[in-house]
């Protein structure tokens, strides 16, 4: 019996040896991958002008046989402590000012995320969360005190994930200060 079992170990360490290099060659020709860009400030040309928010630019590397990603959702990953709070996004439309939920991401065209918004010398900052758009700016779920705070931007999609490589860090002026201390940027710190 001792013996059978000594046998067996050495045929899956092999199996697994010969698969991992498999997984990695499916990934590279039949997975896309989704970039994520540096974030930038929108200030808005139409009422209330007094409002900033800040968006992240999306892509689509597309893999040798999958052109596209089919039914895209996107989630606001924010850490809370040792926990992670996950808060779905709306997709910005040019074509709709509503946004969308979800879209096919394809190649050659950048998709912007909306995630903060502040309102000029108001006391919290919000996250931009599924109904923001819906609701042209009213719902003022998920307040951000003055402080910093780090998370990720996920997309979704048919039980895949994508997560970028790193984190995003907000930082809120107090109330009563101007945007122009209100900044979004990409933190590479590792805190995995």
């Amino acid at each position: 019996m001792l013996e059978s079992a000594e046998i067996i170990e050495p045929r899956m360490a092999f199996l697994w040896l010969l698969l991992k290099p498999l997984k990695w060659l499916w990934g590279l020709f039949m997975t896309p991958a989704v970039l994520f860009g540096s974030p930038n400030m929108y200030l808005c040309s139409r009422e209330p002008k007094d409002v900033s928010w800040w968006y992240v630019p999306v892509y689509l590397k597309p893999s040798w046989f999958a052109k596209t990603i089919p039914n895209a959702t996107v989630r606001l990953v924010w850490l809370s402590g040792n926990s992670e709070t996950a808060i779905s996004l709306r997709w910005y439309s040019r074509d709709s000012d509503i946004g969308v939920s979800e879209l096919t991401l394809t190649k050659k065209r950048q998709y912007l995320i909306p995630v903060v918004y502040r309102k000029e010398g108001e006391e919290f900052a919000y996250i931009t969360n599924e109904n923001w758009l819906l609701k042209k700016h009213p719902e003022k779920k998920w307040p951000l005190s003055a402080g910093v705070y780090d998370f990720w931007i996920e997309v979704h999609s048919r039980g895949s994930k994508w997560r970028s490589k790193h984190t995003f860090r907000v930082c809120v002026p107090g109330s009563g200060d101007s945007n122009g201390r209100f900044i979004l940027n990409v933190h590479y710190e590792n805190i995995y």
